[in-house]
């Protein structure tokens, strides 16, 4: 944790590319089958399919969106939908057991969407916060708080205290206006796919309006004390979400993994390597579906995640609520 957080202090933009293109595929070929092990953390046998085919409806859209002469707003708008359908299917999926539930539960999920998807915030949060800043972030900070809650560790309240303590210095940690914030065409030749999320973090934060048409956008993004600092945040929330993953040994258990898999895996991965290699829009392209489909499929374990973290609080209350009856 404190070494994602140093390097995102020194090479923000560079940590987050190499990170992506470098952890981000081996994370996406073993978390998946992990997660297929563990039945998706859905009450049904075959619930994934739901999220999975989702997963493939916004992924088409997104293909679509990368043709030029197609209507871009109209299909964001489509992906926003489903991706809200996604995430509340998720915890459908998750709480109901009856299939009959989980069905009117998806309509009036999809009756909601088409209603809230004109909003402005709609698209924001659940096409791009969501399955992004949220999904690597809030979320991971949620799995400490309720691995330190549950198992009732000290060391896990550390870790959390770490990673706030983190959060707080890459905030409060005004950039040295005697650095070299010169970037190479590479490097952002390659982020500015990715710009979108820097752009809804310095509006949501509060940190700068901006927009795709602000005058000087480039500069803002790529050389302002607000630019950096969002996007220590993001490398930070990226690189350390993927080496957590791979730190969990008790929880993957790579010994136990048979060697023909972990030679798939390890060959996937090289293509992947090569891939962004190439090109880096290539890469990127090739294995959006992969990455999203990490995202989505985990979305029943953050939603048990969350109602677990619910019920060890409501336990921690009752406790002392009796404790203090009892003294008195």
């Amino acid at each position: 944790m404190l070494l994602s957080c140093l390097l995102a202090f020194l090479f923000p933009f560079q940590l987050f590319l190499f990170s992506f293109a470098v952890l981000g595929p081996l994370h996406y070929f073993t978390e998946i089958p992990w997660l297929h092990g563990k039945k998706y953390f859905t009450s049904g046998k075959y619930d994934y399919l739901m999220l999975a085919a989702l997963c493939c409806s916004i992924a088409l859209f997104h293909y679509l969106t990368l043709d030029q002469h197609s209507q871009r707003a109209g299909l964001i708008e489509i992906m926003s939908s489903l991706a809200f359908v996604a995430f509340f299917g998720a915890l459908a999926m998750t709480t109901m057991k009856k299939t009959w539930h989980k069905i009117a539960a998806l309509l009036v999920i999809g009756a909601s969407s088409v209603l809230l998807s004109r909003l402005d915030f709609f698209g924001m949060v659940f096409a791009n916060l969501i399955p992004t800043i949220v999904h690597v972030y809030i979320f991971t900070g949620c799995f400490i708080l309720y691995g330190a809650l549950r198992h009732k560790s000290t060391t896990g309240i550390l870790s959390l205290v770490v990673f706030v303590i983190c959060t707080i210095l890459i905030f409060s940690i005004t950039p040295d206006p005697q650095m070299d914030r010169s970037l190479s065409y590479y490097v952002k030749s390659s982020y500015q796919y990715f710009a979108g999320l820097n752009l809804d973090l310095m509006n949501v934060l509060g940190l700068q309006k901006v927009s795709f048409n602000t005058q000087g956008l480039a500069e803002i993004l790529f050389s302002s004390n607000t630019g950096i600092i969002v996007m220590r945040l993001i490398a930070f929330s990226y690189t350390y979400h993927f080496l957590n993953w791979f730190s969990k040994t008790s929880i993957i258990k790579w010994h136990l993994i048979p060697k023909k898999s972990l030679a798939i895996v390890f060959i996937l991965w090289i293509a992947s390597l090569g891939l962004y290699y190439y090109d880096y829009f290539i890469g990127l392209q090739v294995l959006y579906f992969l990455s999203l489909l990490h995202v989505v499929l985990e979305y029943p374990l953050d939603h048990r995640t969350m109602i677990g973290i619910g019920h060890e609080l409501k336990a921690i209350v009752a406790k002392r609520s009796s404790a203090v009856e009892v003294a008195g």
